[in-house]
Parts: structure tokens; sequence; C-alpha cells
């Protein structure tokens, strides 16, 4: 007999675990900021990249999900996510601003994607069962 699991349980985990991500790297900013020696004008432009990043992620998010769907661009943006906001925190990529800065573009980029894919899973969820399932995933 199989197992019955909530209709929520796979895009409330991309939600949640996107969203533990953002915070761990986002609560740590100063922290961040004086480990690779960037002023705050810098660190305001790092995050000015992840911006960037996702202005240009939004565009290209439907035809990645309709080459490899929905739950495959999920997975592997979620993957991205967590190797780039390590690699912003301790500035593995580069040192300085462009080592804060390239990985929070590629994150926005890879969120902005990874956004889309989760509420298309949702939606097509709620679609099939005739349940709530969109809000219930936002928490």
């Amino acid at each position: 007999m199989p197992v019955s699991l909530p209709l929520t349980l796979l895009p409330a985990s991309i939600f949640f675990a996107n969203a533990t991500l953002y915070v761990t790297l986002y609560s740590r900013l100063p922290e961040v900021s004086s480990t690779q020696s960037v002023s705050p004008s810098e660190l305001g432009l790092a995050l000015l990249a992840q911006t960037g990043g996702t202005l240009l992620g939004f565009p290209v998010a439907s035809p990645l999900i309709d080459r490899f769907g929905a739950r495959r661009i999920a997975g592997a943006m979620l993957l991205a996510a967590i190797i780039l906001l390590p690699a912003a925190a301790t500035g593995s990529f580069a040192p300085g601003l462009w080592g804060i800065a390239l990985p929070l573009c590629l994150y926005g980029f890879a969120m902005a994607v990874m956004e889309v894919a989760k509420n298309l899973i949702a939606a097509r969820i709620e679609e099939r069962s005739g349940r709530n399932v969109i809000s219930k995933s936002h928490g």
C-alpha cells in the first residue's frame, strides 16, 4: 500500500529550505562584510547584484521549466542555492566585493527560476486535487 503524503509537502519543503538558506546568510551580513573586508557601500553593491541576477532569471525560467520540468529545475536551483550562499558568505569564489557579488548574482538568478518552478509545482497539485495548496505552501 503506497504511503500518502500531504499534498503540500513538496512545495512547502522547497519554500522552507529556500527561506532557511536566505535567512541564514542575511542574518550574518555584518560578519560576512567584516570577514571579507568590504565597506557598507560595497556590501550594498553586492546585494544589488542579487537583484540583477533575479531580473536575468525570470525571463529564462519558463523555457528552462518547459525543457527540463518544474521538479528538476526546482531541485537544481535549490542545490545551486545550497552552494552559492555559503560561497557568498565565505568568499570562496573571490575575495572582497566580487566574492560576495558574484555568488549573490547567481543566487538571484537561481531563485527567480526556482520561484516560478515551485509555484508551478504547487499550482499543478492544487489543480489536480481541487484543494488549496499554494497558500499553504507559503506558510
